[in-house]
């Protein structure tokens, strides 16, 4: 993805956000933002932001296992707000984060991981929370493109996939319309 596409995918959920009457709270209480995702790599020095992923996901895959979470396959055009089906899914999502990284797909890999750590965000939360927790993504969809703004792409991404994460954690999205809406525009498109 390119800066203009992120832009446009960022922009694509703000709108679709503001349709629903939900904007950035003045205010977050602290059980939101005690877990704010758009500062987790240290990014001052570029060559420090794979070592880093790659702790992360271990620790992902650790939090999975400690909490019996097993990988798992899910109908990508299918909405869900089942736990264990969220879970899983992300799961089955660490082994490719790494070989994004072992491509040099890093751009990819942090969407991922921002994504599966937005789904385990929500998933952590008690439930009937959903408009609390989409007026949280939406400040953390203004704070993407501010982190792009600044030449952050790394955090930019990591945002952008966690509010992706979060979006399918409570059922807004299926992972297929938002592989559509990452996906370049045009016939020769590759995938995103």
């Amino acid at each position: 993805m390119n800066d203009e596409k992120i832009r446009e995918v960022l922009d694509l959920y703000r709108r679709h956000l503001d349709a629903q009457g939900i904007g950035p709270p003045p205010c977050l209480p602290w059980s939101i933002i005690d877990e704010y995702p758009c500062a987790v790599l240290d990014t001052a020095r570029a060559e420090l932001i794979e070592p880093q992923l790659r702790l992360l996901v271990r620790s992902l895959r650790d939090i999975f296992r400690e909490n019996g979470v097993r990988p798992a396959r899910f109908d990508l055009e299918a909405r869900t707000t089942a736990r264990q089906a969220v879970l899983g899914h992300c799961c089955q999502m660490l082994d490719p984060i790494l070989a994004f990284l072992d491509e040099g797909r890093t751009d990819k890999a942090l969407r991922w991981y921002g994504f599966a750590y937005g789904c385990l965000y929500v998933t952590n939360r008690p439930a009937g929370r959903k408009p609390e927790l989409l007026a949280a993504c939406r400040l953390v969809l203004d704070d993407a493109g501010l982190l792009l703004d600044e030449g952050d792409r790394a955090n930019s991404f990591v945002a952008l996939g966690f509010c992706q994460g979060c979006f399918f954690a409570v059922g807004e999205f299926s992972i297929g319309e938002m592989a559509a809406h990452n996906r370049p525009a045009g016939p020769a498109a590759a995938p995103a």
